[in-house]
């Protein structure tokens, strides 16, 4: 049963009532069933369901329909372009409609895509019929919605040879064998479903089938949609697959020219008036696809060809084959159409301009209407009016519907390039799966080439990437290290040729660094000069440099002596640009560096004191503690390798910067990360929560289970999914807090889920300032398949971070006590001098713990600093 939906008004006017009484006499007259000859009946059903049919729809921000480029006609060994083969319901003239049979003889005859028609049975199994119910098909008089899948899998066609009903996942398991990749899928979304049921139900499905390696689902299917209201759940649970409007109405198709990509596939009559050419005419102007149903008739399989179309469904894609390979230039259609055919085909079109206009006045122009209001209301927004309150939440998501409809090139960003650079084993070695990470979600090769399937992702590669001169996408990245073992290994990786080669240095007697922080930083005053050329080179082929990136680790040599040394020169070469490092901690319960302690102190004194003068230095702390932990009882692995660790620290780094690559209205440069997060300037560090966390190599962690925008918001806060040990206090409270939300999410569910922790009391913040949440809504990838319908990333300013610090300087001063360790640091240049450097770099991680004990005070903003503090902080301005 179709539930009928009014307007959301108190009363209802006379005109409403007089529309809706109109639609109520039209769906008992007779006339619409079956008055057209030899014309499927479509207008009765369709009528029925007509105030579904336009509702408007409700896209999120930056929502955007790749180009179908797979659906536009084909060129034949002549050179000229031919409309595509696409059977209808399978080979419907040859056997049982909608059944493998069907399909596996369209694909035997050298169909090139198959038409198929999309419901649900009782039990959420997406199934192939296109009744609603079981009486022509199978003889019986149930629905399918009310019969589950197990006695719909028992049923037998009428037609022989009688067959079972398939589900989608049989169809796509076929077409998933080798040798069947150039087989494409339009999936037709019958409007007796639910929409969002049955989208998610979609998706859930393709997700559980492998697709071939030549070709994602994404680049083989196609969603034909009646409505403008099935166009919301496509964006959300499948967002990066193509959509084409279902019609048989040029007036309300035209509506969907307002929706970027979206192409057409219409009844042919539609298509043959003068009109309708013209709407073809500029469809094609547009390079979006059109095609024609259902043509049966050779006259008018060559009238398809002779005008362009892009495809032709059809019930015998054999007979259309031949039609077409016998077609050339100066073929006529045939003998003159009948005068019963062209009555046939203007009375078709004189019911399809009545209903058209009726559903445009009744409802389609306000799909137009509504885009120049929410355009107008974009035009006059201040940058304020989009922080989202519990009162103001349905104006946010109102107003974020905008960019569903505004096109790429009507909406030009300011793009901003960040700059990536490694230092040290560790940090080297999770560069290496972060740059893997990231050109599979933008659909790059190892050599660096962009694969075919990726040239639709409305993605930003060139935050991270540039192109070289033959077209390949080169990371903006510099490899650092004192000894060859790393950089060589990636250097012989299966990725090797994405990297410039003139961006790794390794230091000439290949030596390392001893886990020494000094001989560390010694040399890199050494080797300054040629590493700070190849940062000017890089820095200088951005068009707009944003900021700098460092992945470090803290505890060794390399990545804690010459990466601190790389901070300072960092800021005082660049000190308008942010630098912003992702800093590896050490397991401080159970380090396997001796002299750890005294290499993270001095570290931290670089991090706490060395950002930009303007907008602050962020870092993301992780540590190897947390990381371990997380690999037991996420991945279910007792002694995670290095890879895998590393892989839970890309995963992270690739969601932290999704903002960046696919950008939204806010959070989508690190200016505004950085200044939704850091209230004050000497509390900067960031601790992450991630989930869910699966391994794609570690088969212990590939179990799939249900997520929801709730349950992944409400693990973030779990302790459990942090990515950093700490033992927060009771006075232990939160700064800020950054969910980025990927995949799936609607507005209200993340509205809902933040009145639901605010009501639970799930997180405590600090008493001076605003006691929020901030979400950014992005996409994943359309490029890398994922078990999980929503993800998230948590980016949080903490006060219990500073347990933390208060371990790494109870540790140094265990050390420090007896002097142990110490002659290897006195022989370096730093420490020539006397061991005042310890001194002082205590002394700043002290004031750093303290700064974050007193942010937990409701006087903090009220209660003046040590005099002099201010001078000998280089980030104050």
């Amino acid at each position: 049963m179709v539930e009928r939906h009014r307007r959301p008004t108190t009363e209802n006017t006379a005109e409403d009532i007089i529309a809706e009484d109109t639609v109520e006499e039209a769906q008992t007259t007779p006339i619409l069933e079956n008055m057209v000859v030899g014309v499927r009946p479509v207008f009765g059903g369709l009528t029925r369901e007509m105030d579904q049919l336009v509702e408007q729809p409700l896209l999120g921000p930056k929502t955007e329909f790749p180009s179908p480029s797979f659906v536009l006609a084909k060129k034949d060994a002549t050179g000229l372009k031919k409309p595509q083969a696409v059977a209808h319901r399978g080979y419907k003239a040859q056997f049982p409609e909608n059944t493998m049979g069907a399909f596996r003889g369209a694909v035997e005859v050298g169909a090139e895509a198959i038409e198929t028609d999309i419901h649900l049975s009782k039990d959420g199994v997406v199934v192939l019929s296109h009744d609603p119910t079981l009486k022509r098909c199978f003889g019986r008089e149930e629905k399918v919605i009310d019969c589950d899948y197990e006695f719909l899998s028992k049923l037998k066609t009428l037609k022989e040879p009688h067959e079972s009903m398939p589900r989608l996942v049989d169809l796509l398991e076929y077409l998933a064998q080798p040798g069947l990749e150039d087989i494409w899928m339009l999936l037709d979304i019958k409007l007796v479903n639910n929409a969002e049921d049955v989208m998610r139900h979609i998706a859930s499905a393709i997700h559980s089938v492998a697709p071939s390696p030549a070709r994602p689902w994404h680049s083989r299917i196609i969603f034909g949609c009646w409505a403008a209201k099935v166009l919301p759940p496509c964006a959300r649970y499948l967002p990066g697959f193509p959509v084409t409007h279902i019609g048989f109405s040029v007036l309300y198709a035209s509506h969907f020219f307002a929706v970027p990509n979206v192409s057409f596939n219409m009844l042919q009559a539609a298509l043959m008036t003068r009109w309708g050419r013209a709407f073809t005419r500029k469809a094609q102007r547009d390079k979006r696809p059109v095609l024609a149903w259902t043509v049966n008739e050779e006259r008018r399989m060559r009238w398809a060809i002779r005008h362009g179309l892009d495809g032709v469904i059809t019930d015998d894609p054999k007979l259309f084959i031949d039609v077409r390979r016998q077609w050339h230039e100066g073929t006529r259609d045939g003998p003159g159409m009948a005068l019963s055919m062209w009555l046939n085909v203007y009375w078709t079109n004189f019911l399809a301009l009545v209903f058209g206009v009726f559903f445009s006045f009744k409802f389609g122009w306000g799909i137009k209407k509504q885009l120049v209001q929410l355009r107008a209301a974009d035009e006059d927004r201040r940058p304020g009016d989009l922080a989202v309150s519990v009162s103001s939440a349905q104006t946010a998501i109102a107003r974020a519907q905008l960019n569903a409809f505004s096109s790429p090139q009507s909406r030009r960003q300011f793009t901003t390039t960040q700059h990536h650079a490694t230092a040290g084993q560790c940090g080297n070695s999770v560069g290496q799966q972060f740059w893997q990470q990231l050109c599979q979600e933008h659909g790059i090769n190892a050599d660096g080439n962009l694969e075919d399937f990726a040239t639709e992702g409305g993605d930003r590669k060139d935050v991270f990437f540039y192109q070289s001169d033959d077209t390949r996408y080169i990371p903006r990245a510099i490899l650092l290290d004192l000894e060859p073992r790393v950089l060589n290994s990636i250097q012989s990786s299966a990725y090797k040729n994405i990297y410039n080669p003139e961006n790794f240095y390794i230091h000439k007697d290949g030596t390392g660094a001893g886990n020494n922080w000094g001989m560390g930083y010694s040399m890199g005053e050494q080797v300054q000069e040629e590493i700070i050329d190849m940062i000017d080179r890089e820095a200088d082929g951005s068009d707009s440099l944003e900021g700098f990136m460092l992945l470090h680790s803290i505890a060794g040599g390399t990545g804690s002596g010459l990466g601190s040394f790389m901070l300072e020169r960092l800021n005082d070469r660049f000190p308008k640009k942010l630098i912003q490092t992702y800093s590896v901690f050490p397991n401080t319960q159970d380090g396997d560096i001796v002299v750890q302690p005294y290499n993270s102190l001095l570290s931290m004194r670089r991090l706490t004191q060395n950002a930009d003068s303007v907008v602050l230095m962020r870092q993301v702390v992780l540590d190897n503690g947390a990381l371990s932990r997380i690999a037991a009882d996420r991945l279910h692995v007792q002694n995670p390798s290095f890879q895998q660790t590393n892989q839970l620290v890309s995963t992270v780094m690739s969601a932290s910067t999704t903002t960046l690559r696919y950008p939204g209205y806010m959070h989508n440069d690190l200016v505004g990360i950085v200044a939704s997060l850091i209230p004050t300037p000497r509390c900067h560090f960031l601790s992450t929560s991630y989930t869910p966390f699966s391994g794609e190599n570690v088969e212990q962690a590939k179990a799939v289970r249900k997520t929801t925008v709730l349950d992944v918001m409400r693990r973030l806060l779990q302790p459990k999914n942090r990515m950093v040990s700490t033992n927060p206090t009771k006075k232990s409270c939160y700064m800020s807090i950054l969910n980025i939300i990927q995949g799936e999410a609607d507005p209200t569910d993340v509205h809902k889920s933040l009145l639901r922790i605010r009501e639970r009391r799930l997180a405590t913040f600090i008493p001076w300032g605003p006691a929020s949440i901030q979400v950014a809504l992005t996409r994943k990838s359309p490029y890398v398949t994922s078990s999980h319908r929503v993800s998230g990333l948590m980016l949080a300013n903490h006060t219990g971070i500073a347990t933390l610090f208060k371990r790494i300087v109870v540790q140094y001063s265990a050390l420090r006590k007896r002097n142990a360790f110490l002659e290897s640091y006195k022989r370096e240049q730093p420490f020539l001098d006397g061991l005042g450097e310890f001194d002082e770099a205590k002394e700043v991680v002290q004031s750093l713990i303290e700064e974050y004990e007193e942010a937990e005070n409701p006087d903090y903003l009220s209660k003046e600093g040590p005099p002099g503090e201010e001078g000998e902080d280089k980030r104050v301005a």
